[in-house]
Parts: C-alpha cells; structure tokens; sequence
C-alpha cells in the first residue's frame, strides 16, 4: 500500500494527515506481527510517547489499526480498512506469531452469533499452541524455568548505584540490629 492510499484513507476516515499517523501506519505495515505501543514508541523515537498513544487510539476509532491480547500484552496492527482480515497463531513457546485466514471459520462465527440473536461487528481469533519448530521441542518444565530465571538474574547488568553505595564507608548492610554493626 503506498502513501497516497493511506492519505486518502486518513482524509477519508475524518483524520488529520499528520506525520505521526503516516509514520504509526508505515511502521505497522513494515512488520508482520503486531506491535504494542513500547515497542512502537521505542521505534519511532521522534514522536513523544503521548503523541503515539493518542494517535494509536485515533486510528483504532476509525478501524484504520486495530488491537487485540497477543501474548498477554495489547498490540496493534492494521486494521479491515488497509489488510484484508486475519487471525493469528502464537507459538507459546517462542512466542513468534503467524497470520491465517479461514472463510469457513468467518462463516462459523457469523453463524454462532446469528444463534444466539447477535449481529457480528468484529471479532478477534488468537490461537495458541507450539510452532512447528517449537512441536519438536520438549515443553519447558518448572525446573527448566527455574533454571531460565536464575541464568537470567546471574546475566542481568550490575545496578550502578548499588555497586557505587557497596564501595563507599558510609554503606553497611542492614543486620536486623537496631544499630549498625562496626566493620571489623
């Protein structure tokens, strides 16, 4: 999709065309997998964090992106408006995502909700399972998380300030004493 359609998609849907927007969209469009606001906002630099945020809320209003839970976290993509529709599969081990469509599927949910006397707006399908590199892989065990996390806390940088407060006098560990034991 080039520039000019996603302008007048913006025009069209009653939006400013602003460099924010156009930026937010090419940035969603240049990725398959959706994207939360941290990581947009750690891509796009420029813009505040606020000016993401308000304009990712714009262009969800006018279906132009749109957001669902994927991997516990709100993410966004392009919306019906710009892509044709989709779902998702994530991988739960790696966490990678993959996009699928199913027209039967959309019949059967059009079909569920017409049973129940509802008229469908929109939905949102997000499966979760192992990928077909993951299948092959044991499932991770609490041991094997345990293990993860220590690996992890041993890895983690220093805190600067810690290790700054360790190496002057007036640092001493609390002992659970009411007073200060004296360095021998």
């Amino acid at each position: 999709m080039n520039e000019q359609t996603i302008r007048q998609k913006l025009t069209e849907s009653g939006l400013r065309v602003t460099y924010p927007r156009l930026a937010l969209i090419a940035e969603l469009q240049r990725n398959e997998t959706p994207r939360s606001a941290a990581e947009l906002s750690a891509t796009l630099t420029q813009f505040p964090r606020s000016s993401i945020y308000r304009n990712l809320e714009a262009l969800e209003e006018t279906n132009l992106i749109k957001s669902s839970m994927l991997k516990w976290v709100r993410r966004y993509e392009l919306g019906d408006e710009l892509v044709p529709h989709h779902h998702h599969l994530t991988c739960t081990q790696c966490g990678a995502v993959t996009q699928f469509d199913s027209p039967k599927l959309e019949r059967q949910l059009v079909n569920a909700a017409q049973a129940k006397n509802y008229q469908l707006l929109s939905h949102v399908v997000e499966l979760r399972g192992l990928c077909r590199i993951c299948s092959g892989q044991p499932i991770a065990s609490a041991s094997m998380l345990s293990q993860s996390i220590n690996t992890m806390k041993r890895l983690r940088p220093a805190d600067p300030i810690m290790e700054k407060l360790k190496h002057e006098d007036h640092y001493l560990p609390f002992t659970g004493e009411d007073e200060p034991s004296e360095k021998p």
